[in-house]
């Protein structure tokens, strides 16, 4: 059965269950909706009186949706159920939800990889990837060991520290040349400002000669030894350079005691061609959309095909 909760109750709910994930902090939540203009609604799934299933999603009347892209959605399904259960419990969950909303726009984490009860629901569905990099695993290919020798000879300065002005700045200057137009780009900025003081929010920055070369602005998911990347950008296009502040990265992380780098990305060909020089591990994750209006048009098609067919036949 559905519930729609306060934070509060809904915290409740979970308090037994697991760790609270990053994207469902009260920072990031505040920040989101503030930034996006937007309500949290707080959604858990119960089945004998146990939660398996739980959703903050981001609402505006009848619009749910996913504010920015660099975030997942805060969706979470238990991964003890049977695929009946399951399946079962995850289309009724959608069922309610679709009741309640005519837009829905959900982002899926990787960990959910049976999509089926949304395509059973009507929703077009996206399939992207990115690549996940295990710290305590650093062993890379010849092309990028070569790489990395050449650049460790480099004075460069290593750093993890709160993020700036010259960081934001670098990577906006990346997602002006992509083409985001500037509500886009003035959201992003709000955002990373909003976020700036808290913990979660950093950047891991290569200097050479107090110069930033390169910014990596990272989040940090320190419950469940996590590290998402957000955005990276480089002053100079030196590929060695991209290569050991990866190498770095990894290495500075997996002493923190975060076992996991979500590299948030390995859909461009280009960027995923470098990446996989780091040996990551490929996993497909889904964007899923429901529109009541075409959902609806679909159906009428669907159905007056098989009255037309009908008709055929008993002619």
């Amino acid at each position: 059965m559905l519930y729609i909760l306060n934070r509060e109750h809904w915290l409740a709910e979970l308090k037994d269950t697991r760790a609270l994930l990053l994207n469902e902090q009260q920072e990031v939540v505040d920040s989101l909706s503030k930034v996006y203009n937007c309500e949290p609604a707080y959604f858990v799934f119960k089945r004998k009186d146990k939660v398996i299933i739980s959703f903050i999603a981001f609402t505006k009347e009848k619009k749910l949706f996913q504010p920015i892209h660099f975030f997942y959605s805060a969706f979470w399904v238990d991964s003890e159920l049977s695929d009946r259960i399951y399946a079962a419990s995850l289309s009724e969950f959608i069922e309610e939800l679709k009741k309640r909303y005519k837009h829905i726009h959900i982002a899926l984490p990787v960990e959910i990889k049976d999509i089926r009860p949304f395509l059973w629901q009507g929703f077009s569905v996206e399939n992207r990837y990115t690549y996940l990099k295990q710290t305590n695993e650093l062993s890379y290919g010849k092309y990028m060991e070569r790489k990395l020798v050449k650049a460790e000879q480099l004075p460069l300065k290593f750093i993890e520290e709160k993020i700036n002005a010259a960081a934001i700045d670098l990577n906006l200057k990346l997602l002006k040349q992509l083409n985001f137009s500037k509500t886009s780009l003035n959201g992003i900025k709000e955002l990373l400002g909003s976020l700036r003081d808290t913990k979660y929010l950093v950047s891991f920055n290569v200097y050479s000669n107090e110069e930033l070369l390169i910014s990596d602005i990272l989040l940090k998911d320190e419950d469940n030894s996590l590290v998402y990347e957000v955005l990276k950008n480089s002053l100079k296009g030196d590929s060695n350079i991209h290569s050991v502040s990866y190498h770095r990265l990894f290495q500075y992380y997996g002493k923190e005691g975060f076992k996991v780098v979500d590299l948030m990305g390995a859909d461009m060909q280009s960027i995923s061609k470098f990446k996989a020089g780091f040996n990551p591990i490929l996993v497909p994750h889904f964007i899923v959309k429901y529109n009541w209006h075409k959902n609806m048009i679909s159906e009428f098609k669907a159905n007056l095909k098989t009255i037309i067919k009908r008709l055929l036949r008993g002619t």
